[in-house]
């Protein structure tokens, strides 16, 4: 979409209920290339950790405030001039702790990055 780019890197193994992380993954993507511009680059990783194994998307937006990042898994609230709904996040950061894992954002250099996280 917007002749975005995805780069992608890693490789894992998840022991997860397969089509509602899907749907976890989706909606970070969704989200990722409505914040990123026209022609910009969205990097999806992939790694493990002792603690858990993950995947980060990072889009190459503005990134994400601090007043912001307190709202984003909020019902409703966190659709930021209209792309959205808000619903999105914390249906993705719901799923992930029915599996025993989490969610977490960031702001990185150009933009922002949220990870999904499955503890080991």
């Amino acid at each position: 979409m917007k002749n975005q780019r995805p780069v992608i890197s890693g490789e894992i193994e998840m022991l997860c209920d397969k089509r509602w992380t899907a749907e976890a993954l989706t909606n970070i993507l969704k989200n990722a290339s409505e914040h990123s511009p026209d022609g910009g680059e969205i990097k999806i990783e992939a790694g493990e950790n002792p603690i858990c194994v993950w995947i980060s998307v990072t889009d190459s937006g503005a990134g994400i405030s601090k007043s912001e990042i307190s709202k984003i898994f909020k019902r409703f609230e966190a659709s930021r001039g209209g792309a959205g709904y808000g619903i999105g996040l914390p249906i993705a950061l719901a799923i992930m702790r029915g599996q025993n894992g989490d969610v977490g954002v960031e702001n990185s250099e150009n933009g922002a990055t949220i990870t999904l996280k499955l503890f080991k």
